[in-house]
């Protein structure tokens, strides 16, 4: 909420806003009171379109409603002062995570959608089928889950679409390879599903207008429990599994159709996290060849070609779910003793972890957007 002086017409109060705000109530009290509230097309009634003219004095005024700046502004009117009062809508942002292993390889269908503003987790549509080791993107405007395991063991290519306005899950073309614990990314408009147990080696692009996933260049090197993030028109996979603990980082160009070994990554892991957040990738967490789980985050430089540590997450964990809101990262879920519902916010102009509003469902290996 700004105050800002714009005439010098004693005593004149006005409420204007910069988007359509249906339902807010405003109230202005002080020496004198008056309140409004907004109407159906956010445009102001006949209160504000005549604004009262109030004493002069000290006043205050308030909002209440989730998703706008609910605060509270003093101001004074002096006797050759007006003022305009102007709200900001602030606009929310959404991640999302589905599917997942709540306890013991228990697999759920479970989505769940963070609003930043309100820092609330709420249930969602479920998948249609309930699967963890799943790999998640968003592409064109819609999320995607591909692959993963069900709670009788069984590994899947099945592809599922999320319409969060119609709020369903729609089945898709499965996977030519059922995928576990794969890397997933987007990239100019396609979806990619790399590595994963059942094909540990092996790439696949998916076209959604076709509704076609098209087996694409294979990985240098072949495993599962491996991430994937998008950087600056490249695809990258990191760490993972081949029956041992690995390093190794790849990045994939989409027009050659070819992986590229790149730096390592400084903490040898698989099961850790990834996003990429204003020109940076970003590594968390994850499970360490020392058997345990770690909080250690690194930031990729992709001119540079080099990983440097990061501050640390509050909590260590593995196989838990990134993505990027508003300039700022987001983890959630994962894995230490028992499962993590904790979601924790990543500053990166202050190298800061902030823990934020938990899962409803805590669970790992799940697939995020």
């Amino acid at each position: 909420m700004n105050i800002s002086i714009t005439s010098n017409n004693p005593s004149d109060i006005y409420y204007m806003a910069d988007v359509p705000l249906q339902g807010v109530s405003i109230i202005i009290y002080g020496s004198a009171s008056w309140s409004g509230t907004t109407n159906a097309l956010g445009k102001a009634l006949d209160t504000f379109n005549n604004p009262p003219q109030l004493p002069y004095g000290n006043y205050a005024i308030s909002s209440t409603l989730i998703g706008y700046e609910n605060n509270i502004e003093t101001f004074n009117i002096p006797e050759t002062t007006s003022l305009t009062i102007v709200m900001t809508k602030m606009i929310s942002a959404f991640g999302y995570t589905a599917g997942g292993d709540t306890a013991g390889y228990a697999a759920t269908n479970s989505t769940e959608k963070y609003d930043d503003i309100a820092n609330l987790w709420i249930p969602e549509a479920d998948l249609n089928l309930s699967r963890f080791g799943v790999s998640g993107f968003s592409m064109n405007n819609y999320g995607y889950a591909a692959g993963g395991r069900t709670s009788a063991g069984v590994n899947v290519g099945t592809t599922e679409k999320y319409d969060d306005i119609s709020n369903i899950w729609i089945p898709k073309a499965s996977l030519n390879n059922a995928k576990v614990y794969s890397a997933s990314f987007s990239l100019n408009n396609y979806g990619y599903a790399a590595g994963g147990e059942s094909s540990m080696e092996t790439t696949e692009k998916y076209d959604d207008t076709a509704n076609l996933w098209t087996p694409k260049a294979n990985l240098n090197t072949a495993r599962l429990f491996v991430p994937g993030f998008s950087l600056n028109s490249y695809g990258y996979t990191v760490g993972g599994w081949t029956g041992s603990y690995v390093a190794v980082v790849e990045k994939y160009d989409d027009i050659a159709n070819l992986w590229t070994p790149k730096a390592n990554i400084n903490t040898t892991k698989h099961s850790c996290a990834v996003f990429s957040l204003n020109g940076y990738g970003y590594v968390t967490g994850g499970f360490t060849n020392l058997n345990l789980s770690t909080p250690v985050t690194e930031k990729y430089d992709d001119i540079t070609d080099t990983w440097t540590p990061k501050a640390n997450l509050n909590i260590s964990r593995y196989a838990s779910i990134n993505f990027s809101l508003k300039n700022y990262g987001y983890t959630n879920g994962g894995w230490d003793v028992t499962a993590i519902p904790i979601t924790e916010k990543y500053d990166d102009i202050a190298n800061v972890w902030t823990p934020k509003a938990g899962l409803n469902t805590a669970r790992r290996y799940s697939a995020g957007f």
